[in-house]
């Protein structure tokens, strides 16, 4: 099964507040498309508070966690769609 996304963020090293910052930027500038984020699994703080983000933002038109799809990166991976 192939993927595709239109545009790919890697935030790996990023502090979560920044890491909101970027996806914010991206799925405002970059409506109807989608994002495939991989913020990794680690300590999952990133995941969280991606997540979190995209859970109060009447914005997004919808997203999906990589482990829920079997997406490669599982739950380091987070779909948005703008």
């Amino acid at each position: 099964m192939k993927f595709n996304y239109d545009i790919q963020i890697d935030l790996h090293g990023c502090k979560a507040e920044d890491a909101v910052s970027k996806v914010r930027a991206i799925c405002f500038s970059r409506r109807g498309k989608s994002v495939m984020v991989i913020h990794g699994k680690g300590d999952g703080k990133l995941r969280k508070a991606i997540r979190d983000y995209l859970e109060n933002n009447k914005y997004i038109k919808g997203y999906e966690f990589g482990e829920d799809w079997n997406i490669p990166g599982g739950d380091g991976v987070t779909i948005i769609y703008t």
